[in-house]
């Protein structure tokens, strides 16, 4: 299904990895990148691979600008770089009013929907009596300490990657995470589409964008930047069926 994705990545890794000590000029774009956010990238020591690294390759070499990525790092110190001027763009970063105001938001690439996703043949659970899986980078989020309230077993684990099958084994009623890469995960264990639900408390939505420093010397290439999103969209891989 992705194999187009990963054809087009083998084309353009060069000008997506480790970034050169090169000044900032209007042919380059220094690229800013949380950790991994499968299924739209994953990165290496020395680069990065995903369709959405292939998609803003596509874009930025469609422009004649070289696009360098930097290690990756926290969002909270990316940010920070990117308010001293060390870096030209978010590869995605999550909308709030107060980063529309800061930087230029296009987009948006993708939304998620967060909330306590359930199998719908079993049902919904009282809160008070579920069991819960939750990655622990979650942990600090204000919807948790609501969610705690309601009295459920809050059970953490380090990665979401077994997140599927330990809800297909039943070894939990809820998991908190976003329903498109669930249900993109569970798919891939044989299910069929659409067998994943969102309890009705709880659910927030929230979209992820390209985030550009205005200060970018290529700052005047915006609004072309915005055409190719109009142009092209970019395609969410966790909507995608096989």
């Amino acid at each position: 299904m992705y194999l187009v994705h990963y054809i087009v990545a083998a084309v353009f890794a060069a000008s997506f990895t480790a970034a050169a000590s090169s000044k900032d000029t209007c042919k380059v774009a220094r690229i800013g990148v949380f950790p991994s956010w499968p299924p739209h990238y994953v990165h290496t020591k020395s680069s990065f691979e995903g369709p959405l690294v292939d998609y803003v390759s596509q874009m930025l070499q469609s422009l004649d600008i070289e696009a360098q990525a930097l290690p990756v790092k926290p969002a909270g110190r990316l940010l920070r770089d990117m308010e001293n001027g060390d870096v030209d763009i978010i590869l995605a970063g999550l909308y709030s009013k107060e980063r529309a105001q800061m930087y230029h938001l296009s987009g948006p690439l993708f939304s998620n929907t967060y909330g306590l996703i359930y199998r719908k043949d079993l049902g919904l659970v009282p809160l008070s009596e579920a069991s819960i899986l939750t990655f622990v980078l979650y942990r600090d989020r204000p919807v948790m300490e609501k969610i705690k309230a309601k009295g459920p077993t809050i059970i953490e684990i380090e990665t979401l990657k077994q997140a599927a099958q330990l809800l297909e084994d039943r070894r939990a009623d809820y998991i908190y995470s976003n329903l498109e890469n669930m249900e993109m995960d569970y798919v891939n264990l044989g299910n069929p589409p659409g067998q994943l639900g969102v309890h009705p408390e709880f659910i927030t939505k929230n979209s992820a964008h390209m985030t550009i420093n205005r200060k970018w010397a290529c700052a005047d290439k915006i609004p072309e930047i915005d055409a190719y999103f109009d142009r092209t969209p970019y395609v969410n891989p966790a909507l995608v069926r096989q």
